[in-house]
């Protein structure tokens, strides 16, 4: 038996603020404790990093896919969500695991917090402290359907949804 799962984007948005203030909070209290001196400058490099995480984002759930959940490359589909002006990356036709489906969804989130933060350790500029909330609030969507998934017994297989962000849960 096949359900349809359909993700609340408004409780995804919520999700989104709270992470990114939460975090940057976090983030800035621990960056002004590492370095004596600090201050807040926007910097073209930040912008960059910004621009080129959300394709490394998608990318990085691609190689999830292909890695972690075995699809195989054809299946994987990158896009636009035009009704929510949202990238993708989608898994079509393709029965992932639990474990698969909640490690390819949260792989990016990962990844690329850990690099984020990492250059909060070598600049005293605030403003990363902003670039590393933008980068974990991204991934508030992936972390509110690896929390629907988990959820599910470990039994059950997932398949993304055709063209709404959410999924499929095959009983």
């Amino acid at each position: 038996m096949k359900k349809e799962v359909i993700i609340n984007i408004k409780k995804v948005n919520i999700i989104c603020i709270i992470l990114f203030f939460t975090s940057f909070a976090l983030l800035a209290i621990f960056q002004i404790s590492l370095h004596t001196e600090y201050y807040f400058k926007p910097s073209w490099i930040a912008l960059v990093y910004i621009i080129l995480v959300i394709p490394a984002h998608e990318g990085l759930h691609a190689i999830g896919f292909m890695l972690l959940s075995k699809a195989p490359k054809v299946n994987i589909k990158f896009g636009l969500h035009k009704k929510y002006f949202m990238p993708y990356c989608h898994c079509s036709n393709f029965e992932n695991t639990k474990f698969g489906y909640i490690s390819s969804m949260l792989l990016p989130n990962i990844i690329l917090t850990i690099i984020t933060i990492a250059i909060i350790f070598f600049t005293s500029n605030i403003y990363w402290s902003l670039v590393s909330s933008f980068v974990v609030s991204s991934g508030a969507g992936d972390y509110y359907m690896a929390y629907l998934v988990l959820k599910y017994p470990n039994t059950e297989r997932f398949i993304d949804h055709p063209t709404e962000p959410g999924f499929y849960v095959i009983e």
